[in-house]
């Protein structure tokens, strides 16, 4: 129903004087389930001090729709209702107009009041203020002048009209509550998100009214299990936004979807809705086994963090708790450095994503600063907006200052990350994310020594890729002495205590470590033959038991193994980051100082090899040591 001013040039002179802030707020809604809220606004708008209502809730909740429906209830008992709402960013450019303006708002509208009660003694002219910490915020952070003159214009407001505000409460809390005297003077009525079943008969209503404004009949084409299906999934993902406006928003964009794309619209039209707009992932369906052949090709010589890794992901994949905040697995993994810990996460990335670079790396020791904690909040909550199918990698726990690690409490626990973004003018805005499809990795360096106790006497057992049932068993006792291990000794327990799952990984044997040179060897000689057109030849594959412990392999990544990561004391010396290390410091400049040696020969195929020196090369010289040698295949010309 479109509202006919009373005054209607009268109406046109004030809204000039005031800068055209007013706008006439429409309503033919009516609102569902907010009784107690609407009773008791008409409650304070009857007061003979102070009638002044401030509706507080979150965006979206029903706020401006509370003020249209008290519109509705006043005509519905007889009264000609006239409700001017307050645009405060066009009252003024400069201090001394908004102020001045703000100073005459009611004394303006007691004047057309006035007027319009000669006409009609039941009209109600009531002015509404959306928004109304902008009358604030506008005058920058920290000032005082919008507070003030909010007051001022408040003040004695049972003399002019009926005034309702609406704000939400974060920005309640910061702009209004610590202003005593101001907060004194607006009655508040918050206005909670409404409950599922609630929600549910508002989007039926929606439709129907929909319906009738579209000649078209939306209630026959969406189903209730539909309805109900968005309300969940809004319960489950959508944090930042509240009932019931964010489901209306999903539903009306479904609709225009099916309508678009002539489709029928169903569950399959709702997760691609999700999925396109509003960045959440339903369906997460992964194949558990696909994703453990991709680990386990790409992890080596750790059969219990495999097999450990292999249950987490039949869970993740098993769903069954699909409504839960909590991240879909949390592991926590200790070791020695270069064991394999972070390139689980991303043989993960990998397998479940289609690309190991897919996940979230975090290492704490960007973060052991004092403002460490709050921007470890922000990494997560943002890289979270923007995909929440993810993997979080957060990288040597125990150099983790105290302040970040006590926030990753919550985190972990509930599933949820709180984190504030700072805009342009200086305010403060509170986000909310959560980790439902998140899967969040810990490691921990720390504790090797502690760890390598534990190891040897299970060194035989444990070496290979094969988990027998028999290790299976004793695999649960060896998992829980490392929780109580790294719980006692590195980390807090109360951290250690938050992760699903803690998963030790063992110091590599030398048969792994000599296929892990293979391989990055063979990588490494594959791109200089890319990127150079140059062929570099590995000797073969030969059975060193003669001068070695049995092993069948390469000289080059024997040199590598034997040779150069001999150091058995060490356990960080016989590492698949060391063999990086190695081959990137020793072979590649071997084999870069061999070819611009021969650069402008037009040889480009060469072959790698050892010089016969190396200890494992000599049964009755033990203390020698071999270098490579990169030589060409034919004679330059």
């Amino acid at each position: 129903m479109k509202t006919q001013l009373l005054k209607p040039e009268l109406y046109k002179e004030i809204n000039e004087n005031l800068g055209h802030s007013l706008t006439i707020l429409e309503s033919n809604s009516t609102v569902m389930g907010r009784d107690v809220e609407l009773n008791m606004l008409r409650v304070v708008l009857n007061k003979m001090e102070r009638p002044v209502g401030l509706l507080v809730g979150g965006q979206g909740v029903g706020k401006s729709v509370l003020a249209r429906a008290y519109m509705n209830q006043l005509r519905k008992e007889g009264h000609h209702v006239e409700v001017f709402q307050l645009k405060v960013g066009v009252m003024g450019d400069n201090f001394d107009k908004l102020k001045g303006r703000m100073n005459t708002l009611l004394e303006e509208l007691k004047r057309y009041k006035e007027e319009a009660l000669k006409i009609d003694p039941n009209a109600k002219i009531i002015l509404f203020i959306d928004e109304v910490h902008t009358v604030i915020s506008i005058f920058g952070e920290n000032s005082k002048i919008g507070g003030d003159l909010l007051k001022e214009s408040l003040a004695e407001a049972e003399k002019f009209i009926e005034v309702i505000t609406a704000t939400t409460a974060k920005e309640y809390r910061d702009y209004i509550a610590g202003d005593k005297a101001l907060s004194r003077r607006l009655n508040r009525i918050t206005i909670n998100e409404t409950t599922p079943s609630l929600t549910f008969n508002i989007l039926k209503d929606w439709l129907v009214a929909k319906s009738k404004e579209k000649n078209k009949d939306y209630t026959y084409m969406i189903s209730d299990e539909l309805l109900k299906r968005i309300i969940s999934s809004n319960r489950t993902y959508n944090e930042e936004q509240y009932e019931p406006a964010k489901s209306i928003d999903v539903l009306s964009t479904v609709i225009s979807y099916s309508e678009i794309n002539d489709v029928i619209p169903t569950d399959e039209v709702l997760t691609e809705v999700l999925k396109s707009q509003y960045n959440i992932h339903m369906g997460f369906k992964i194949d558990p086994k696909e994703v453990m052949d991709i680990f386990k090709s790409l992890i080596k010589g750790q059969p219990l963090a495999t097999a450990e890794f292999g249950r987490i992901v039949h869970r993740i994949a098993f769903n069954l708790y699909p409504d839960s905040n909590k991240p879909r697995g949390t592991i926590l993994s200790v070791g020695p450095t270069g064991t394999g810990k972070t390139a689980s996460c991303k043989a993960l990335a990998q397998a479940m994503h289609g690309d190991p670079k897919k996940y979230l790396f975090i290492s704490m020791t960007d973060y052991s600063d004092s403002d460490g904690a709050r921007r470890l909040l922000e990494t997560i909550g943002e890289a979270l907006d923007e995909n929440s199918n993810l993997i979080i990698l957060i990288d040597e726990l125990e150099k983790g200052d105290d302040r970040a690690i006590n926030v990753l409490l919550p985190v972990l626990d509930e599933g949820l990350v709180r984190y504030e973004k700072f805009g342009r003018d200086g305010t403060v805005t509170e986000h909310k994310q959560k980790l439902s499809n998140a899967i969040v990795i810990g490691t921990a360096n720390a504790g090797a020594k502690l760890l390598e106790g534990i190891q040897e006497a299970d060194d035989e057992e444990y070496t290979g890729e094969v988990l027998t049932k028999e290790l299976k068993i004793k695999s649960r006792d060896m998992v829980a002495q490392v929780e109580k291990t790294v719980g006692d000794n590195i980390l807090k327990p109360e951290l250690v205590g938050r992760f699903d799952s803690v998963i030790p990984f063992r110091k590599l044997e030398d048969d792994t470590l000599l296929e892990i040179a293979t391989k990055q060897l063979q990588e490494m000689l594959q791109r200089i033959y890319d990127v150079k057109g140059i062929h570099i030849k590995l000797p073969p594959d030969k059975d060193w038991s003669a001068t070695s412990r049995g092993h069948v392999s390469n000289a080059i990544s024997m040199y590598i193994v034997k040779e150069r990561m001999g150091d058995t004391t060490n356990a960080g010396a016989k590492s698949a980051r060391q063999i990086t290390k190695i081959i990137e410091q020793d072979i590649l400049n071997g084999i870069i100082e061999t070819l611009y040696e021969y650069e402008g020969s037009g040889i480009t195929q060469f072959e790698i090899d050892t010089d016969g020196e190396s200890y494992f090369e000599n049964t009755d010289r033990p203390e020698a040591r071999g270098m490579i040698v990169v030589k060409p295949l034919v004679k330059a010309r």
